[in-house]
């Protein structure tokens, strides 16, 4: 499976920063989105694409919703 080039997931909350795993934590059009969306300043941390696919996996497992995590895996 091919996990999308712009695919962010917060990872904590500092004192106005976002820390966010990113693909692409180079892909500034994505970090000024986060910014403007939460008011934070994006932190970004690169995260491989295998890691992206657990995490989602763990979305399954822990929601049971794989509908909705199959929706976030293919937009």
């Amino acid at each position: 499976m091919k996990v999308p080039a712009l695919l962010a997931v917060p990872v904590g909350v500092g004192e106005g920063s976002l820390r966010v795993a990113m693909s692409d934590p180079f892909d500034l059009r994505t970090l000024d989105a986060i910014e403007r969306i939460t008011g934070l300043k994006p932190v970004p941390y690169l995260a491989m694409e295998e890691e992206f696919e657990k995490f989602l996996e763990g979305l399954t497992l822990e929601t049971g919703d794989e509908a909705a995590v199959d929706s976030a895996r293919h937009s």
